[in-house]
C-alpha cells in the first residue's frame, strides 16, 4: 500500500504529464511546467502528525551505557536532525546516513527506525539545503 509521500509524488508527476497532455498545438506551456515541476514545501511529521524538524549537525554527547549505539562517539560532530517534540522542548536523532531526515519526511511513524542521540548533545550549526 502506498504511503502519503508516494501518493502526493503520483499526484505531481500525473500533473506534469496533464499539462503536456492538454496542451494546444503552439501553446506556450513553460508557464505550466514550472508551476508543476518546482519545488514543494518539506513536510516533517512525528508519529504521522504535521511537527517541526531541522537539519543540524551536532557535537555528540556522553553516552550512559557502554551497550549504547553511539558509545565512542562522544565528542564527534555528526549530522542530525532536531524534531520538535509535543511539549515544545527538541530531541535529536542521527542522520548521519540519511534516514533520521528520510523518517520525518516520511510520516515519522514507528515502522521506521531511528537512533536516539544524547540528551546532552550540542548544535553545532544548521544545515542548509542546497
Amino acid at each position: 500500500m502506498a504511503n502519503r509521500r508516494e501518493k502526493q509524488q503520483r499526484s505531481e508527476h500525473l500533473k506534469l504529464a496533464n499539462v503536456f497532455a492538454n496542451a494546444k498545438p503552439g501553446e506556450d506551456i513553460t508557464a505550466k511546467v514550472i508551476d508543476a515541476i518546482k519545488p514543494k514545501p518539506v513536510v516533517t511529521e512525528w508519529n504521522y502528525l504535521p511537527n517541526p524538524a531541522r537539519k543540524v549537525t551536532v557535537r555528540v554527547g556522553s553516552c550512559a551505557k557502554p551497550t549504547y549505539w553511539h558509545n565512542g562517539l562522544e565528542g564527534t560532530i555528526r549530522k542530525a536532525v532536531a524534531v520538535k517534540d509535543y511539549d515544545g522542548t527538541e530531541f535529536l536523532i542521527d542522520d548521519e546516513d540519511g534516514q533520521g531526515w528520510y523518517k520525518v519526511t516520511h510520516g515519522g511513524g514507528p515502522d521506521l527506525g531511528h537512533k536516539s542521540l544524547p540528551g546532552d548533545s550540542v548544535i553545532v550549526s544548521e544545515v542548509r539545503d542546497e
